[in-house]
């Protein structure tokens, strides 16, 4: 079925250029990628969630192949091709295959940061799982932020690869796709090769906010997903700006999906687009019927956007079924976390300040801890709280993009400059949000992506300044520079002109210079291992799986999760004897479940004192019951269908335990894996209403009832009521935190059976 994707590409070509009317080849293909991702998100997104995942599927499919037909008579431009001169030609292919080859060698280098909640969800989403939920805790819904699974879900579904190996070839492909349509995009704009270079240069190796260079190094998790989006929305925005009507339907639609995407970039597209559009109006820069298709894109936008899932689709929700807000002070730090919990309040309490975490890697950036001069300022302060915007403690964050963004504004106001305002503001905005909202006790802490956003915006902004700069410099008379030449000495005169294409070069060298240096690290490291092996051919799935020791994924692993997917169906669970050494230790299960689609289950909740992501490794108190005593009752509690054992000597296996079947036996050398077959019911906990006259005596709790220990207690139920009770019931109790009042959520409910006659 492979061939299938061949409809989106063919959609979004015709798009671009008949819909568009794109004359330049080069830019209606740079658009075809995105615009063919975008749009099949959205379809099957909103199919998905009425039907299943093949339905969804073809469904959009069929609607992107019914456009294809319609487009096909609509008569497209003659081609007028836009020039390229030799330099930037070379400039394109070279940044093209070094995207290529720095993002396959991270990717085969290294499992992405939150792979432990990504590879789950992609597992679960492409066997029937959806919408999604917490990988770990079926009850708690994903408010959003699943558009980039999705996708990858799509395409596996198509190709019938593996999501591991999809996810490495779509992330190489939109990095470079993502690149491509920004050059493209600011050239058509601005007309200049020069501005285009300098604009879509900087992005990609000029950003400088914290560890990070540029979106070269920036293709972890989410991230190439929304730079792509933002790159497509801007290419939108200015299309719509230059009269563009259906450049406005278009927009709407990718800024209504880009909700799914990147939540937070979507409100700061709205309010650049509702910003920027009057200003450019009253500059005299676009017709004032411009405002018409902005608000037609804003229109479409806003509708889809409450309809993708996620924070907008269920705050539209809950005012509709006239529901309260979740109470964020209600649920513990680890609940919030998982659930993806935001509190919005406006004004903050802390205004224009920010709260700065301990990671060192988000407090400084990377330019200052090169060995140069720059160095004396790498002082990352190692405490945790509140500083305003306009200290040095927030601005050491940033480089040059942010200390000229007064020069850039100035420019870019001055000469109306649609590009070049949209970045800027999109910075500024991304700069001002975290200083002015406060988003709840989990996500006032997520400050970094606020501060890389404003640093993209501030750094195309000055890329864009700095060359409509020179080039207005360079269209005046006059040399760069002159010299005299006299006997062993030569004396050269720099005008005005070639003063200022050395302070281009010098600061376009120095702003590059820190994500050089970091991309030039990490190839080194690639090269040393064999460049074919570690950069240029994406290995097969169990290998790179086997690789990474921090999965802790053998292949017999990787053979026994096939059996099991093989075998299991949408919705089952499963219980592992898991480790609790680390916040790492749950990246086994988290690859159990990409390559098998089953969820694992058995987890707790971090505490409230772990760091805010830590991830829910601890095992919860029914699964910890059930190792201890083999109770299948545990597993009831659970609702378990399978259990997937790595034996031990303590534990060689589980037989005898009743409603255990054993199903499947993997071995490979000495190694062995057992999966077994649970075929008692679930049991469900429901609190007692009223007073039943039960009275529970002589029960010693221990002193930490979060120690990860199990212990044996003897408990006394009396019936002080005055009939007899036939009890088929469960006996459970839950922990309230001394210092919040906060009680446990059901998960992590101790209970027993109890049947007698009291």
């Amino acid at each position: 079925m492979a061939v299938l994707l061949v409809i989106p590409l063919v959609l979004g070509w015709l798009l671009a250029r008949r819909a568009l009317g794109e004359a330049d080849s080069f830019t209606a293909g740079a658009l075809t990628v995105p615009l063919a991702v975008a749009l099949t998100l959205l379809g099957v997104n909103g199919f998905y969630l009425v039907a299943g995942v093949d339905q969804a599927v073809f469904w959009t499919l069929g609607v992107e192949a019914l456009a294809c037909l319609g487009l096909w008579f609509v008569k497209p431009p003659e081609e007028a091709r836009l020039p390229l001169d030799g330099w930037t030609r070379a400039f394109l292919i070279g940044v093209c295959l070094l995207t290529y080859v720095f993002s396959n060698a991270q990717q085969i280098g290294s499992p992405d940061d939150d792979f432990w909640i990504h590879s789950p969800l992609q597992g679960l989403m492409l066997h029937g799982n959806f919408p999604p939920y917490n990988p770990f805790f079926s009850d708690i819904p994903m408010n959003g932020h699943y558009g980039r699974n999705l996708s990858i879900v799509t395409v596996a579904y198509l190709t019938g690869h593996d999501s591991f190996k999809v996810q490495m070839v779509m992330t190489t492909l939109i990095q470079v796709a993502t690149f491509l349509l920004f050059f493209t995009s600011l050239r058509r704009a601005t007309g200049s090769q020069l501005q285009a270079v300098l604009g879509a240069g900087f992005l990609f190796f000029g950003i400088n906010a914290g560890g990070r260079g540029g979106l070269i190094d920036t293709l972890q998790n989410n991230n190439p997903y929304v730079h792509l989006y933002l790159a497509l929305v801007a290419d939108m925005a200015l299309r719509v700006w230059s009269g563009s009507r259906l450049a406005a339907v278009l927009g709407g639609l990718v800024l209504g999906g880009y909700a799914i995407v990147y939540e937070t970039h979507f409100g700061v597209c709205v309010l650049v687009l509702v910003g920027v559009s009057p200003l450019l109006v009253a500059l005299r820069r676009i017709p004032a019927r411009s405002l018409a298709y902005v608000a037609v894109m804003l229109g479409l936008a806003f509708p889809l956007a409450a309809t993708q899932g996620g924070p907008l689709t269920n705050i539209v929700q809950r005012r509709l079924a006239g529901q309260a807000a979740q109470q964020p002070e209600q649920l513990s730090k680890g609940m919030q976390n998982q659930a993806q919990v935001v509190k919005v309040t406006v004004p903050k309490a802390n205004l224009f300040q920010i709260l700065l975490e301990t990671g060192e890697y988000q407090r400084c950036a990377y330019i200052y801890r090169l060995d140069t001069p720059l160095k004396i300022f790498y002082k990352p302060s190692p405490d945790r709280g509140y500083r305003y915007i306009w200290s040095w403690e927030v601005l050491r964050i940033h480089f040059l993009p942010l200390y000229l963004m007064p020069f850039s504004a100035f420019f870019l106001v001055r000469r109306g400059h649609p590009a070049g305002l949209f970045l800027g503001a999109f910075g500024f905005i991304a700069y001002l949000v975290p200083a002015l909202v406060d988003f709840g006790p989990i996500y006032e802490s997520e400050y970094y992506r606020w501060e890389f956003a404003a640093a993209l915006g501030f750094t195309g902004a000055l890329g864009l300044f700095l060359g409509a700069w020179i080039e207005e410099l360079y269209a005046r008379p006059g040399l760069d520079w002159t010299f005299d030449e006299e006997p062993g000495v030569l004396r050269l005169r720099f005008t005005r002109k070639g003063l200022a294409a050395v302070l281009v070069v010098g600061l376009s060298a120095l702003n590059s210079l820190a994500c050089l240096a970091l991309v030039g690290s990490r190839l080194g490291e690639a090269w040393s291992k064999g460049l074919v092996r570690s950069a240029l051919v994406f290995p097969a799935t169990p290998a790179w799986l086997e690789s990474h020791a921090i999965l802790d994924f053998d292949p017999i692993d990787y053979q026994a999760a096939h059996w099991l997917e093989s075998k299991a169906r949408p919705g089952q669970r499963l219980l592992t004897n898991f480790r609790q050494e680390n916040n790492f230790s749950i990246l086994f299960e988290s690859t159990l479940t990409g390559v098998s689609g089953v969820r694992c289950v058995g987890h707790a909740l971090p505490l409230d004192d772990e760091k805010i992501g830590t991830t829910p490794y601890h095992m919860a108190p029914p699964a910890l019951a059930f190792w201890a005593t083999h109770n299948p009752y545990y597993l009831r509690l659970l609702a378990v269908d399978w259990v997937y054992l790595r034996p031990t000597p303590e534990l060689p296996n589980l037989d005898g335990i009743e409603g255990l079947e054993l199903a499947h036996e993997e071995t490979r050398g000495q190694q062995r894996r057992l999966i077994y077959r649970f075929s008692q019911p679930p049991v469900e906990l429901v609190e007692p209403e009223g007073d039943s006259g039960l009275f529970v005596q002589g029960l010693d709790l221990p002193e930490h009832a979060r120690s990860n220990q199990v212990f044996t207690r003897q408990v006394t139920v009396e019936n002080r009521g005055e009939q007899t009770l036939a009890l088929d019931a469960s006996l459970f109790y839950r922990t309230r935190l001394r210092a919040t009042g906060k009680e446990s959520v059901p998960v992590e409910w101790v209970a027993v059976p109890l049947r007698a006659e009291l």
